[in-house]
């Protein structure tokens, strides 16, 4: 088999593109066979990778364009679901807002547990991967049926007591719990508990 200066990302992606859209979890020792059956060439994990980057772009838009949809979702979310809370924190870079963190509490939920579930609150974050990086931090209580029910959540730039304090002062006011009062809060399963949240 040989390497070629012309088998360029690019190249790769219009002439696999149909084949990373149908498997786009394909491992780089998948795409290199189907590589080397088709051309008889030999590529690097390197360009597969590259490869695939510039396929999930054409399929799904880049993160700028995702991004500037989220104040449309926001919106549609305000119209179509009564009692809701939406909330975006932006910075501003330059003359552009930037995101930084988004609060949602669907309001179908918001009622349902203030109107059905125990007065238990568990809060827990977990990473977001991807291109790009963050928290998403959760409030989830506990049905009549000792089942989980998901109340809100959060996507925030780092898991730390700033964020954390931001996502639980929304949430303590968005469910009517400011004072505590008759409420057990569990953060990360008792882990937490005794230490400054976000360590």
């Amino acid at each position: 088999m040989q390497k070629t200066k012309f088998a360029t990302s690019s190249w790769l992606t219009q002439r696999f593109d149909e084949d990373l859209r149908d498997n786009p979890n394909m491992s780089v020792t998948d795409f290199m066979k189907i590589v080397r059956k088709n051309y008889g060439i030999d590529i690097t994990a390197n360009q597969f990778y590259k490869a695939k980057s510039i396929a999930k772009e054409r399929i799904h838009g880049s993160i700028e364009e995702q991004y500037a949809k989220l104040w449309d979702y926001c919106e549609e979310l305000k119209t179509n679901n009564p009692g809701r809370t939406v909330l975006i924190k932006t910075d501003l870079r330059g003359d552009n807002l930037v995101f930084k963190r988004i609060y949602i509490c669907f309001g179908a939920l918001k009622k349902g547990f203030i109107a059905g579930c125990r007065p238990v609150v568990g809060f827990d974050g977990c990473y977001v991967k991807g291109t790009h990086l963050g928290q998403i931090l959760s409030a989830v209580g506990i049905d009549a049926n000792n089942g989980m029910y998901p109340i809100a959540f959060a996507v925030v730039e780092v898991k730390n007591t700033e964020t954390w304090t931001w996502f639980m002062e929304i949430f303590f006011s968005d469910v009517g719990c400011e004072n505590g009062n008759d409420w057990v809060f569990i953060l990360d399963k008792q882990k937490g508990l005794g230490k400054p949240l976000g360590i």
